[in-house]
């Protein structure tokens, strides 16, 4: 487990100590929080999939399958030195 899920479960155990409602929405946030995904240091590297189709249609993943969501564009073309450029705007 990860230096940031340890203090995401040392919250939620906090706020069991504390009688917090169990349906009180930030710690269903935090129990949630705790559960997704696979363990992601916070340094490390993320790593993005653009699928694009024709008519402009776009697809943008992180290297675990997930959809990015807040792509406003996705564009590729080549650089001044002729090598493909592929530009994500979120």
């Amino acid at each position: 487990m990860t230096d940031s899920k340890k203090v995401i479960a040392a919250a939620i155990d906090l706020l069991h100590e504390l009688d917090v409602d169990p349906r009180h929405p930030t710690l269903r946030e935090l129990e949630g929080l705790l559960q997704d995904g696979p363990d992601i240091a916070q340094d490390a590297v993320l790593n993005l999939t653009a699928v694009i189709k024709q008519g402009g249609i776009y697809e943008v993943t992180d290297q675990f399958g997930r959809q990015i969501n807040g792509v406003h564009s996705v564009a590729v073309f080549k650089d001044q030195h002729g090598r493909d450029v592929m530009q994500i705007n979120l």
